[in-house]
């Protein structure tokens, strides 16, 4: 559904290394990796079951295919009982997306940004478990949410210790910004590749460039890396539907404009890092 990700100064790949513990963990996360179907949550009141000739449940059910992904609908009055877990107060006709990490159902509006930051939160706690010293960004002065997304995420890991670095300015102001850094403590343990097999870690499988971010940490023992993430956003729900579903009285807000193209580059320094020779 989203691509992202492009690293920069590794070293090239070989055959020859498949077979250390390092690569034989990393293969059996490629094994696991099954292609996730979107799940859409909307939530009716009693009436809306009510018929004349049609009820309002079937109005939404007669477009159930028009979803990229699973419809489920549950009654309103029911949503204490539900085995979902919803953020934030339900509401009676507002379309929920899963966030398919956190199995978390979030309202559709907010849906691009929650995935971005899950993603990056997920890249940070893996840059900590291959046991980083520092993880410096960019966050930049123009007025765009998701400039903020990547300093937010880094202040709720609660390792890292941020700070202000350094200002950064520019003729053209709209590349002018602050550079932060994020400090972390050395672990001061063994790194077990079998980590990676956690659910902690569930967008490495589907994001070969993270993988590669292990490779060359673990087998090619690097100390530094530059890394900049891309974030291209597809739009899953098309403007002409979220129209329909509107004429129908159902919350369907998508606003992932914001979000698109998001790129963010990364400077990581890492802690010495010690590894447990094992393998799955």
């Amino acid at each position: 559904m989203f691509s992202g990700c492009m690293r920069t100064d590794a070293v090239p790949l070989g055959r020859h290394n498949m077979s250390t513990p390092c690569q034989c963990v990393l293969d059996e996360l490629r094994g696991k990796y099954r292609n996730p179907r979107l799940q859409f949550l909307i939530l009716l009141r009693e009436e809306d079951y009510q018929k004349c000739l049609y009820s309002y449940r079937d109005m939404i059910m007669y477009r159930k295919h028009n979803f990229p992904g699973d419809l489920i609908i549950e009654k309103y009055e029911d949503c204490d009982q539900l085995p979902y877990a919803i953020k934030d107060p339900p509401i009676p006709r507002q379309l929920y997306i899963m966030l398919p990490k956190e199995k978390l159902f979030v309202v559709s509006e907010s849906f691009a940004e929650m995935y971005l930051r899950s993603k990056i939160r997920e890249l940070i706690q893996l840059f900590v478990t291959l046991n980083a010293k520092s993880v410096k960004f960019m966050r930049y002065d123009a007025e765009k949410q998701h400039n903020h997304v990547c300093l937010e995420v880094g202040l709720a890991v609660p390792q890292a210790t941020v700070s202000l670095q350094s200002r950064i300015e520019n003729e053209n102001a709209a590349f002018s910004g602050t550079q932060y850094v994020m400090s972390f403590a050395d672990n001061g343990t063994p790194f077990d590749p079998n980590e990676l097999l956690s659910d902690q870690f569930y967008y490495l499988r589907e994001e070969p460039s993270w993988q590669d971010i292990v490779t060359q940490r673990v087998d090619y023992k690097m100390s530094a890396y530059q890394y900049s993430y891309q974030h291209h956003e597809q739009k899953i729900l098309k403007r002409k539907f979220v129209a329909k579903m509107k004429m129908l009285d159902l919350s369907a807000d998508y606003n992932a404009e914001q979000f698109k193209d998001f790129a963010i580059n990364y400077d990581i320094e890492y802690h010495p890092l010690l590894v447990k020779d094992t393998c799955v």
